[in-house]
C-alpha cells in the first residue's frame, strides 16, 4: 500500500455498540488471545503508538512489543500460541487445518451418525435436546460451522451463535424446550381443535373476548370439554389465530355498514 492509498481512520466514525457485538462475534471465532493479537497488529500498521495500544488492550507495554515483533519476524504462524504442543510452528494455517479430518455427520432414518476421530457416535431424532447440546459444543470449539450446525437444527446461524451464549451461561437448561408438555396433542383431537375455532370464532363475532380463560370456559359450557388454558393458549398460536380477534370484530362491523 503506497502512501497515496494509505488508511486515514481519523474521518471515521466508531459505534461502541457495534464495537461490542463484533467483539463478541469475532472472539467466539478466532478467541481471545488470537484476536488481542490480531487488535494490537493492527492498531500498530494504522500508526498508533505502543503505549496507547497498550491502554487500549490492557496489556504491558512490552508484551505488545514482544508481539508485534513476532508478527512482523514471524508472519501469520505469530497470531497464534505455538507453545500448544500440538500445534508445529514451521507448519502453515493451511497445512494444520488439512491435518484434522472434519466430522461428518450423516442424517439415518432413525437418528443421525457422527463420525469423530475413527469412531462413531449415534444420537436418535427424538433426542434433540442431546444433538443440540453436541452440535453446539462442536461449533463452539469450530469443530464444525455455525452454519452446518444451523442447517441441522433448522435455525439461523446468527441464531446458532445466539444458543452458543446461552448455553455458556446457563448450561443446558437453556436448551430444553419449556413448552414440550403443550406440543403433544394428546387432549386436543382434530375435532376439539375444530370447536376451538368456533368458539374463538363466535367470540369475536360477538365482541366478547377471545383470551384463554374465556375461551375455556365458553367451550365448556358449549359442549362440555374441558381444556387447560395453557393448551388453548398454544394451539391458538399454532393456529395463526392470536391476535386476530379484534381484526375479525372489525371486519364484522364493516360489513354490517355495508
Amino acid at each position: 500500500m503506497d502512501s497515496a492509498n494509505k488508511l486515514d481512520c481519523q474521518s471515521l466514525s466508531f459505534s461502541s455498540e457495534l464495537s461490542l457485538k463484533r467483539l463478541n462475534k469475532a472472539q467466539l471465532i478466532f478467541g481471545e488471545k488470537v484476536l488481542k493479537r490480531i487488535i494490537v497488529f493492527c492498531l500498530y500498521v494504522l500508526g498508533v503508538r505502543r503505549n496507547e495500544i497498550s491502554e487500549v488492550v490492557k496489556l504491558p507495554e512490552n508484551t505488545v512489543r514482544t508481539m508485534i515483533k513476532a508478527i512482523s519476524s514471524d508472519g501469520v504462524a505469530a497470531f497464534f500460541d505455538r507453545r500448544k504442543k500440538n500445534v508445529n510452528s514451521s507448519k502453515s494455517i493451511t497445512d494444520q487445518q488439512t491435518d484434522t479430518k472434519p466430522i461428518q455427520i450423516n442424517e439415518l432414518h432413525d437418528g443421525y451418525k457422527i463420525s469423530i476421530c475413527n469412531k462413531n457416535i449415534f444420537v436418535p431424532h427424538k433426542n434433540k435436546d442431546q444433538l443440540k447440546a453436541v452440535l453446539l459444543t462442536f461449533a463452539e470449539n469450530r469443530l464444525i460451522s455455525k452454519t452446518q450446525a444451523g442447517k441441522l437444527l433448522g435455525v439461523s446461524s446468527s441464531h446458532v451463535g445466539y444458543l452458543i451464549n446461552d448455553m455458556s451461561e446457563n448450561d443446558l437448561s437453556c436448551l430444553i424446550d419449556k413448552r414440550r408438555g403443550q406440543q403433544k396433542d394428546y387432549v386436543f383431537t382434530p375435532e376439539i381443535k375444530s370447536e376451538l375455532i368456533v368458539q374463538f370464532s363466535i367470540n369475536a363475532a360477538m365482541g366478547k373476548s377471545t383470551s384463554s380463560s374465556v375461551l375455556a370456559s365458553d367451550l365448556e359450557h358449549r359442549t362440555t370439554y374441558k381444556l387447560s388454558e395453557r393448551g388453548i393458549r398454544y394451539h391458538i398460536s399454532n393456529l395463526g389465530l392470536k391476535g386476530k380477534g379484534a381484526k375479525l370484530w372489525e371486519l364484522i362491523g364493516l360489513k354490517k355498514t355495508l
